[in-house]
């Protein structure tokens, strides 16, 4: 009769390695949260102001500590590797903050939530050309400050949070995400009119960018194009958004604006990811000969 006691080497490796990842995934998070929470410590007892200096490199700092020192397992998986032929998506991964700003300023005119003077298509005011290129180059630019981010979240725990499971695994990293920035929203780190909205809502949008982001890293194999997502979130996408709602490219968006904001990347990200799997389900199955009469597309 068949018995799996610890000493079965057909059932130990399993059993060890997803132990070893529960364990590693424990690890990752008590020294990711440990590192960006405990400078905020002097504001939460009213010594000081909090201090977000650790933030963007936190989640790579408790990767590299887990990956070499609790669990061992070097960085195969990773995604370090910026795979250019993905030009595309890269391509992709700059631009599609317009889109976001478009179905923003629709969902804000459908709910009614904008003041006078702002209309279709761009809000208050129209980016121009050099305001785009701008800001394209710079988020291109600072896309290597956002990698100590996405080495963590989507180069670690996003790969080991319900294996076999994306979605899910997107969800939850994207939930737990958000709650980690919960200390620099408090502390007024976050320009925000509204603090609660902005406790409330923040995880809703990195779950979403979660998905995106989980997306473009199954998809190219390399943490990058994720990476410039980022960087195009803080830089493109917030520059224009602020430009729609506020007339200006620095100001703070106002309450009234973050639903359809939410409403607006959650439409594009979803778009993304759904008609890019399709596509890409399409290519794999013209090569595979199974359905293409004439060019694969």
């Amino acid at each position: 009769m068949y018995d799996p006691t610890p000493t079965d080497t057909r059932v130990r490796p399993d059993a060890n390695r997803a132990r070893s990842q529960r364990i590693g995934v424990a690890w990752y998070l008590a020294l990711t949260f440990g590192l960006t929470w405990l400078p905020f410590l002097p504001a939460a007892i009213g010594r000081g102001t909090g201090a977000a200096f650790l933030m963007p490199v936190a989640p790579a700092v408790a990767c590299v500590v887990v990956r070499l020192a609790v669990t061992e397992e070097g960085f195969g998986d990773a995604g370090l590797r910026p795979h250019v032929r993905h030009w595309r998506t890269y391509l992709l991964a700059v631009t599609w903050p317009i889109a976001v700003v478009v179905v923003s300023v629709t969902a804000a005119t459908i709910l009614r939530t904008a003041s006078s003077g702002f209309a279709l298509p761009w809000g208050f005011d129209k980016p121009s050309s050099t305001q785009l290129v701008k800001l394209f180059v710079l988020s291109i630019a600072v896309a290597p400050m956002f990698l100590g981010e996405e080495l963590g979240w989507r180069g670690y725990l996003q790969l080991r949070l319900f294996p076999g499971r994306p979605l899910a695994a997107a969800l939850a990293t994207g939930f737990i995400w958000g709650v980690w920035h919960y200390p620099m929203v408090l502390t007024g780190g976050e320009p925000t009119e509204s603090i609660a909205q902005t406790l409330l809502l923040l995880p809703v949008s990195t779950m979403a960018m979660s998905i995106l982001l989980g997306w473009m890293r199954s998809q190219t194999g390399s943490l990058w194009p994720g990476t410039v997502v980022h960087a195009a979130i803080n830089v493109t996408s917030y520059g224009l958004t602020s430009l729609a709602f506020t007339g200006t490219t620095t100001g703070t968006l106002p309450a009234s604006a973050s639903v359809p904001v939410l409403i607006g990347e959650s439409v594009v990200w979803g778009s993304i990811v759904v008609l890019g799997s399709r596509s890409r389900r399409a290519r794999l199955a013209c090569k595979a000969g199974s359905s293409c009469q004439s060019v694969c597309p």
